[in-house]
């Protein structure tokens, strides 16, 4: 409980929450769910959980890259000798799941292993857990515990009975990637006394007695858990630290096979640390609890007397503590290389961090943090919302999270304080997570080994989800990251579309991946045909697309880890373009989408195959000697699969899932040609091809069900399946804009988000069906859906006292921060869309949601919303409903429309009536700056706006005003 209590420390006015409660980590199965409840803070590479339980504080460290090890086979099998087959079977739906049988023969040819189809994702895995015990009693009177925004830290504080104030703050750097903590005592002029001091326990706890989420290792091809060591250094530096080392054990687990890929990798954590009390080293000797989930025959176990060392602290008034964390993927023999090799590499480069900011034998967390915070809250701060109007929402701001969670509860309406809070920490979140690749399943976040669904990476829609705001939400540092995590794979996409459907210079993404660059569609399970998701690759470019609109062609910086030589052939990069990129990064419409998106044209091109079609008939083709020719004869896009349902829900995630023609694949390959004609204006390395004309005319049309829902598959025979939360025939309207200026797809979209909502029953707490759902309803401008989604996703308990949330209601499934980090994509498409000649304001304002402001948005048309305002309780000539100004990044003609219903507008002070139409016919030229800037002005309903001429750098007022 904070309530009126003044703290040294905290938001104190800045953006950011508090909380009256913390979590109590033990040791194993104890901490199971409990980290959960810990607060996060991130910079992109590394990033630490933190309990500030003030008797026994817990930080768990994170470090993006880590995966564990198996022994599953990480390939993508070769399934273009049945492709023929397949494209039948879709159709005919008989001899279904032959792809799981190819990809166990394969493996049972190339590597002994029986009845192996496919492989999960690698499991991402904590960098360590470091346990912080406080000596003697500690009575609290008052509790806090905070996550400032604008700072990046999270902190926790108490009163004591003394009424004296003792502080833990940490931060994740963004200048350098350590991880810093503080832990204060009281200061003596606040009344403490030389008894007011830290005593203190510091020690790492053994991977063993940390917790495990998923059944046993052993089941997920990890025959024995990796080897730690723990050590500490009391000298003239002061040190504690811990060293992983991955088994060695063969693939498919036959002996005579090679050994797993990472066998001689390994990872470390180095913890410095400052203190002006007493320190030494100690010997901690316990029993370790191991749980059968660690073990290879699943059964708990006991070692006995296990010993390591801890450092004890005394009569401190201060101890910091930089921890750093490493990875090495090859080349360490033993745990002694890693010790000798990667341990003294990572202690050498936190040694050269800390260097500036040592004073007098002391760490300055203050000089630290102004570094960090000079890169981290310009980011952040770029965009803000305001909900809150009245005293009492307003009072709302200043409750705990627990306060605010109990009062959303008890109300049937979206608390606007809560929502202005999910939708700040789903930027913080998004931001704390970018930067090496892009938000995991789990963010980059978990206190769990073998977590649920692995920590990986999900592209047909959780992924996709977390990154929806990145762009418009004006953080291009999200996108860089996200770039990165796609070239790292990108060799693999190519590799994918010759394996699976024998294609020559295409590219096909994956639907799982670890994060640890390979990009093989390795995960193909029986009833899971991922790799017929056809879609994916257009949806994993759409987002460096959207960069490319609403930041323009910018330089990308080098990334790390990425490999100049694999690139090199798939993007077709000369000797001079690798030089000059290693010198001044990317440029990214030459360098990265002229690639990206002629792989993906090539990809459709091969797939659409002249002698699979329908007629003009409806009659379907199926390689019967006769070819697509005429123009009325469109392709059938075979084989499909619409994740993760199945024609009239015969076989939910079963063989029958493969299917043909999805909507899915008919609005990506829609969306592809899109991307392709406007890259192709502009360079001259992707000129427009005739086969995509042809494509083009020939690409299958929608079908609608009865009560005019778009179906999921275009095809007469295959019935609609609508208790399931995918919404990919929705992809039309999200994340793809086709249902924008097309009224009938956009009534569908509308129709089937409703048949969706009203039938699903069996997977409805998943949190990304509402999510997409709502992600859908913003664009086809249906408020009402959106407001219904947004509601559950905000009163249906996904969130933790952290704000993180869960991969289903109730915070009862696996630690997912889709629903936390998606949640302001969907504000910001509720209250503003843009394409790349158009802008409209309120497409899908709540109803509640009387009064209200948002700023910094970009548009896809490179026009920044510095800020817009509503207010839907005036009714006059005098003050505008909708007000907003523009700054444009380039000269533009763009069409602006506001979803409240206007009857006159202002532009620049000077006022129009609706309908008025003037200067249609207005040329741009040179002295366009002093033309007048409307173009045309038309109608007062919901598709009518103003034509605007924008001028670079010259900023725009608009208002629309509603008769009196």
């Amino acid at each position: 409980m904070s309530g009126s209590v003044h703290w040294q420390y905290g938001r104190n006015g800045m953006r950011g929450f508090d909380s009256g409660s913390y979590p109590v980590i033990g040791k194993g199965q104890a901490g199971l769910d409990a980290w959960r409840d810990a607060l996060a803070a991130g910079n992109g590479w590394t990033g630490l959980l933190e309990s500030f339980d003030p008797q026994e504080d817990v930080i768990i460290y994170q470090n993006t890259e880590l995966v564990l090890d198996t022994n599953q086979i990480y390939r993508v099998p070769d399934y273009s000798k049945i492709l023929e087959q397949e494209r039948k079977n879709a159709v005919l739906r008989s001899q279904v799941g032959i792809w799981a049988k190819e990809a166990a023969r394969e493996n049972r040819r190339d590597y002994g292993v029986k009845d192996m189809v496919s492989a999960d994702e690698r499991p991402y895995h904590p960098s360590a857990q470091l346990r912080i015990r406080r000596l003697g009693p500690c009575t609290q009177t008052a509790y806090n515990r905070y996550v400032n925004y604008q700072t990046g830290e999270i902190g926790g504080q108490w009163k004591d009975e003394n009424g004296l104030e003792w502080n833990t703050r940490s931060f994740a750097s963004r200048e350098n990637r350590l991880v810093i903590t503080e832990l204060l005592a009281p200061d003596s002029c606040m009344g403490a006394s030389e008894a007011d001091k830290l005593d203190l326990t510091i020690g790492l706890d053994h991977i063993l007695e940390m917790s495990v989420e998923q059944e046993a290792m052993a089941d997920y091809g990890i025959p024995a858990a990796p080897v730690t060591a723990e050590g500490a250094e009391a000298g003239g530096e002061i040190w504690l630290w811990q060293t992983g080392k991955y088994q060695e054990f063969p693939i498919g687990g036959v002996r005579t096979n090679p050994p797993s890929e990472y066998h001689d990798g390994g990872w470390a954590t180095a913890v410095r640390i400052y203190t002006d009390g007493e320190i030494y080293v100690d010997k901690f000797v316990r029993d370790i609890q191991v749980c059968g989930k660690f073990t290879p025959d699943r059964q708990d176990a006991v070692v006995g007397g296990y010993e390591s060392p801890v450092l004890r602290v005394k009569g401190a008034g201060i101890v910091l503590l930089a921890a750093g964390m490493g990875r090495c993927a090859h080349g360490l023999k033993d745990g002694k290389s890693v010790k000798e090799v990667l341990l003294e590499e990572l202690k050498g480069q936190i040694r050269d961090k800390t260097r500036p900011y040592e004073k007098n034998g002391i760490f300055s967390y203050e000089d630290a943090l102004l570094k960090h915070r000079s890169l981290h809250e310009p980011a952040f701060s770029r965009v803000s919302l305001k909900l809150c109007h009245t005293r009492e929402e307003k009072a709302d701001r200043r409750l705990t999270n627990e306060a605010l969670m109990e009062k959303q509860r008890q109300s049937p309406r979206i608390n606007k304080a809560y929502a202005e809070r999910l939708f700040e920490h789903g930027r913080f979140a998004l931001l704390c997570s970018s930067g090496y690749h892009a938000p995991r399943m789990c963010g980059m976040w978990t206190g769990s080994w073998m977590p649920l669904f692995h920590g990986g990476f999900i592209t047909n829609a959780n992924l996709n989800l977390q990154v929806s705001s990145m762009n418009t939400g004006n953080l291009p540092e999200a996108a860089w990251g996200y770039i990165y995590f796609l070239l790292r794979q990108l060799p693999d996409w190519q590799l994918n579309a010759a394996r699976i459907y024998g294609m020559e210079s295409a590219l096909q993404a994956p639907v799982h991946t670890a994060g640890d660059g390979n990009g093989q569609a390795y995960h193909s399970l029986p009833g899971y045909p991922h790799a017929y998701c056809n879609a994916i690759t257009d949806w994993m470019i759409i987002p460096v697309f959207e960069t490319y609109q609403c930041f323009g062609n910018r330089k990308i910086p080098y990334g790390e880890n990425l490999s100049m030589n694999r690139l090199a052939g798939i993007c077709g990069y000369s000797e001079a373009d690798q030089k000059r990129i290693l010198r001044d990064g990317f440029d990214l419409q030459e360098d990265i989408l002229v690639p990206l998106i002629r792989g993906l044209m090539n990809f459709w091109t091969q797939y659409a195959d002249d002698r699979y079609y329908l007629d003009e008939q409806g009659k379907i083709h199926l390689d019967d000697g006769t070819r697509i020719g005429e123009r009325g004869n469109h392709y059938l896009l075979t084989p499909g699969y619409s994740a993760e349902n199945a024609p009239g829900g015969l076989d939910y995630n079963g063989v029958l899932s493969l299917a043909a023609n999805t909507a899915m694949d008919i609005a990506a390959m829609q969306d592809s040609l899109y991307m392709a004609e406007q890259i192709s204006r502009r360079s001259l390395r992707l000129p427009w091809c005739s086969k995509w004309d042809k494509l083009r005319e020939r690409i299958p049309e929608y079908l609608y069900t009865d009560d005019g829902a778009v179906k999921e598959w275009a095809l007469s025979g295959f019935l609609e399946n609508d208790d399931h939360r995918h919404i990919s025939h929705a992809y039309g309207a999200w994340p793809a804009h086709e249902a924008q200026k097309d009224r009938r797809l956009r009534a569908g979209i509308y129709k089937a988000i409703q048949n969706r909502t009203r039938q699903n029953r069996s997977d409805d707490a998943m949190a990304h069906g509402h999510l997409h759902k709502a992600m859908a309803a913003a664009r086809v401008k249906s408020a009402r859906d959106l407001e219904k989604e947004l509601y559950v996703l905000t009163a249906g308990e996904y969130q933790y006292t952290s704000l993180m949330t869960s991969h289903d209601r109730g915070r009862g499934s696996a630690y997912c921060t889709d629903a936390a980090i998606t949640y302001p994509g969907i504000i910001l498409e509720a209250l503003v869309y843009s394409g790349e000649e158009e802008v409209e304001v309120l497409p899908a304002l709540p109803d509640s949601w009387t009064k209200g402001q948002l700023c910094g948005v970009r548009t896809r048309c490179r026009a920044e919303v510095v800020c817009l305002c509503w207010d839907r309780t005036v009714s006059g000539k005098n003050k505008p409903a909708v007000s907003l100004t523009l700054m444009p990044e380039e000269s533009r003609t763009i069409y602006l429309r506001s979803g409240l219903p206007w009857d006159s507008c202002t532009v620049d002070g000077k006022r129009y009536l609706a309908p008025e139409c003037m200067k249609v016919n207005l040329v741009r030229d040179s002295d366009m700056e002093d033309t007048d800037p409307v173009a045309a002005v038309s109608g007062p309903d919901r598709e009518s706006g103003i034509r605007l001429m924008l001028i670079k750098g010259k900023k725009m007022k608009i208002g629309f005003y509603t008769a009196g």
